[in-house]
């Protein structure tokens, strides 16, 4: 069991301390030699039963949120989020196991009940160098298209010194899945 007295907040979700990047950037290269064998965690997002308990939005804040939230479905497919983002998961697994990166899955079924400050505690002690966190959201408004990456604004309390860092791999990661799927945004 995990204690959300542990999380290292650098991979807490927290929408007001994230910004969103929606921007056409150039394509990502192959990882370098120097790359290889780096460590990646890879957190498939929701999972088959929400918890509406609470949990605090970073260690020591008094504000609270729902350990898990709820999630989209897909108007045109009708997969749930946390199917989709599991399946995503594991492609991205399979990709980077075979470019040479070490894996880390927070979760590998869909019946598991982690919530965000777990999933970040888990992450941290497997010493992965970077986290992806993987969302399918939705809106109201069907003609909406495209794709976004979330990463730690400079005002964010307790990560700031990751922004910069953050939002370079956000635009690499946003921009390689929009080239490889056609996505414009």
């Amino acid at each position: 069991d995990i204690s959300s007295e542990e999380v290292d907040v650098s991979q807490l979700e927290d929408d007001s301390q994230f910004q969103e990047i929606e921007e056409e950037v150039e394509e990502t290269p192959e990882p370098t030699p120097k790359l290889k064998g780096k460590k990646v965690a890879i957190d498939a997002g929701h999972q088959s039963v929400g918890d509406s308990s609470t949990e605090p939005v970073g260690p020591g804040a008094s504000e609270r949120k729902a350990k898990v939230a709820g999630r989209a479905t897909g108007i045109r497919t009708g997969i749930p989020e946390y199917k989709l983002t599991l399946e995503i998961a594991k492609k991205l697994k399979k990709e980077l196991k075979n470019r040479g990166y070490e894996v880390f899955m927070v979760r590998t079924k869909n019946d598991v009940n982690i919530s965000n400050a777990e999933r970040a505690v888990a992450v941290n002690k497997s010493g992965a160098d970077i986290c992806i966190r993987i969302h399918a959201d939705g809106v109201d408004d069907h003609s909406v298209r495209g794709a976004s990456a979330l990463y730690p604004t400079k005002a964010n309390p307790y990560v700031s010194h990751l922004s910069k860092p953050s939002q370079k791999l956000s635009n690499c990661v946003l921009n390689s899945y929009c080239a490889k799927t056609g996505i414009r945004n």
